[in-house]
């Protein structure tokens, strides 16, 4: 738990950088962010604000490549997804 208050932590660090116009100052706060969560959905906070960030100076295809790469995705087996698919079979099931 304390790496996710951390990681929150880093995350609004660098939004007020970005807001300060201090994007590569902001960029390495949201790479802390993404080392303390890895996966989940801090992780695809982190990276959201990344790739914003890297698009807001102009490094669209360093964006790109790292959403390709999957940076910050939640792996297949955790309980989101299970529920959500649990969710989708359950409405197939009633339409059918």
């Amino acid at each position: 738990m304390k790496a996710k208050k951390e990681a929150l932590h880093l995350m609004r660090r660098g939004m007020d950088m970005a807001g300060q116009w201090r994007h590569e100052e902001a960029l390495g706060h949201f790479d802390r962010a993404l080392a303390l969560t890895p996966t989940g959905r801090f992780a695809r906070m982190a990276l959201e604000l990344k790739l914003a960030t890297l698009r807001t100076l102009g490094r669209a295809a360093e964006a790109d490549a790292l959403r390709d790469l999957g940076v910050g995705e939640m792996p297949a087996h955790t309980k989101t997804t299970k529920s959500r698919e649990e969710h989708n079979e359950k409405e197939e099931q009633h339409d059918g």
